[in-house]
């Protein structure tokens, strides 16, 4: 039996055949996912066969989300960084409240040393 003959087609051809573009035709036989062209010519049938090969590859090294996953997003990471800014506040706000309540510890106590010294007749 006879081998076909091959079908080759230009850049433009099969970058619409594989539904990519031109300059990607050029990348995936450099990459040699598709063979390269000879004389400015790819061969339609061995090209579509390998770009076939390659994304199912491609989907075999992809991972499979988990049921009930939810996938991440811009508004997701947005999210956490207002979630983060909004709970580093907190943080502010209770550290500034902690240090307000030991300054007025220490000036109670200040007061109090004060008032025994007068008590006493001792010079502050």
């Amino acid at each position: 039996m006879a081998k076909p003959r091959a079908i080759l087609v230009s850049a433009g051809e099969l970058a619409a055949a594989l539904g990519v573009t031109r300059a990607r035709v050029s990348q995936l036989a450099n990459e040699r996912t598709i063979p390269p062209a000879r004389e400015g010519r790819y061969d339609l049938v061995l090209c579509l066969k390998s770009y076939v090969a390659f994304l199912k590859a491609a989907l075999v090294r992809r991972p499979v989300p988990q049921a009930g996953a939810k996938k991440k997003t811009i508004s997701d990471a947005r999210l956490r960084v207002l979630e983060a800014d909004a709970e580093m506040r907190e943080l502010e706000l209770h550290v500034t409240a902690e240090h307000k309540k030991a300054a007025m510890i220490r000036y109670e106590a200040d007061q109090s040393a004060r008032n025994k010294a007068e008590q006493e007749g001792r010079p502050n």
